[in-house]
């Protein structure tokens, strides 16, 4: 009996089979708290990923508002509305906090005229703002979130088993125009009391004033409030460019909100790449009159004698009313806003009817008014709408407002030719960026539609009716909204 103990106690110490054991017992504690340091660390990580998302998104919600109006027409600036959207359009949820799956809210606003050059530096009090003109990004912040963690943290010193997330986005609102006529004007009303370029646009009476656009002649003429100039062609810098896309259906030219190239200097024979829209074809464009990347509006109806000719170029054109055989849409009785450079918006519409269709047609509503509550625009839309442009007028040859000279085929409104686009600009703003030549980027104010009245004469002027702002719901081919994440 004593040696088959002994045999047992032998082969005991012969047995390996539970010295994992040890090892597993002495590596439990590190296993299970690698373990759940992993699990924390991936709940932290999606606690932070949903934060940011949501601050993301709203950010973006209130940059989309960022278009630089302030209150107009009885509505919100862009702030108010960016407030809004950012409070009221979006809700995003976290995950894995410590009241569980709740809704992420904002704690912080701010909106920003600029942004520091290098992305790491800190966004100051110097970059804010509370202008709706010059807010141009906005800083989101949103409301910090806690969450428990698994791994007993207080173990290892930290004074509570809880860690902290939050999230800051910055996004920001760039209109970009393409398909694009390369012109601006100053704005007409800067700093103009009690008057913006969004008020004339809210408000008929304003909105029907002739504006003198001009881009020859010194002096005074150069730079001033509804002074008429040239952007940067992308096609190139020389005059030839230029002039295909100012003649042109579909100009090769893209521009951004944020910053626009004037060209400077005078450039000769624009006057005939802008009168092909009205059925002249003069100078290089001569050889045109078959090319439909050059047709003329439907509509083109201004006043010249056939005469002899065919009503194909300036040569062919009436003298200055009054005249009851030909007439074009008149000009606004006086000028005497922005320095002779904005008319009163009284014109003779009654005359022009007179003549244009003395066979008894009715004018449209407002055009017997004295001053009529009809703008030009109105009234030649009225003559298409209503077929009315092959109507002569009372002299003979009879003037009718069909083309004579073009022979490219079809005419239409897609684009309607008598439509100029603009970059509105404030030239005595940034009147230092728009001398010493051309490259110099300049922000610009909006982008309008024109009304072209009539073709350009010798004098150079253009006359024109300011008609809406140009806008993604009405011009998608031409505006497009660039929403973009900065931070």
């Amino acid at each position: 009996m004593c040696w088959g103990f002994y045999n047992i106690l032998r082969s005991l110490t012969n047995d390996r089979r539970g010295v994992a054991l040890i090892y597993v017992s002495a590596l439990l504690p590190i296993l299970i708290g690698g373990g759940l340091l992993a699990i924390d660390a991936s709940r932290l990580y999606n606690l932070h990923t949903s934060l940011q998302a949501g601050a993301d998104a709203l950010a973006v919600a209130g940059g989309a508002e960022l278009d630089r109006r302030a209150a107009i027409g009885g509505g919100l600036s862009s702030i108010d509305r960016a407030t809004n959207a950012i409070n009221n359009l979006v809700q995003n949820q976290s995950r894995f906090g410590a009241s569980g799956l709740s809704n992420v809210t904002v704690q912080n606003i701010r909106f920003l005229s600029t942004l520091p050059a290098n992305d790491t530096d800190p966004i100051t009090v110097a970059n804010e703002t509370t202008d709706p003109g010059q807010a141009r990004y906005v800083e989101v912040s949103v409301t910090p979130t806690t969450m428990n963690a698994i791994f007993p943290v207080t173990f290892l010193g930290a004074a509570s088993n809880q860690a902290t997330m939050d999230a800051v986005a910055v996004a920001g609102l760039d209109v970009a125009v393409c398909q694009f006529t390369p012109l601006y004007i100053c704005n007409p009303y800067e700093n103009v009391p009690g008057t913006t370029i969004y008020d004339a646009i809210e408000n008929p009476a304003i909105r029907q004033r002739e504006i003198i656009l001009k881009w020859q002649g010194g002096g005074g003429t150069q730079n001033g409030p509804g002074n008429y100039g040239f952007l940067e062609s992308h096609r190139g810098p020389g005059a030839p460019e230029l002039w295909e896309d100012l003649a042109s259906i579909n100009p090769a030219t893209c521009f951004v909100q944020n910053g626009v190239s004037v060209r400077t200097g005078s450039i000769a024979s624009v006057r005939n790449a802008l009168n092909v829209r009205f059925d002249l074809f003069e100078g290089s464009f001569n050889s045109q009159k078959g090319n439909a990347s050059y047709r003329p509006a439907r509509n083109v109806r201004k006043g010249y004698d056939p005469g002899g000719g065919t009503g194909c170029s300036q040569s062919d054109a009436n003298t200055e009313p009054p005249n009851t055989d030909y007439r074009k849409l008149p000009r606004d009785n006086t000028y005497p806003h922005a320095n002779g450079r904005i008319g009163d918006g009284n014109w003779a519409c009654q005359a022009y009817w007179n003549v244009n269709f003395s066979g008894g047609t009715a004018p449209p509503a407002g055009c017997t008014a004295s001053p009529p509550t009809v703008s030009r625009h109105d009234v030649y839309r009225h003559e298409i709408d209503n077929s009315l442009v092959s109507n002569p007028s009372n002299g003979t040859p009879a003037e009718t407002g069909d083309p004579q000279c073009y022979t490219g085929g079809t005419l239409n409104d897609t684009p309607d030719r008598r439509i100029l686009f603009g970059a509105i600009i404030n030239c005595q703003q940034y009147a230092a960026e728009l001398v010493g030549g051309s490259g110099n980027s300049i922000p610009v104010e909006t982008f309008a539609k024109f009304f072209l009245v009539e073709p350009i004469d010798n004098e150079n002027d253009l006359y024109v009716e300011l008609t809406g702002l140009v806008d993604p719901a009405t011009d998608p081919g031409i505006v497009h909204d660039l929403v973009q994440l900065y931070r």
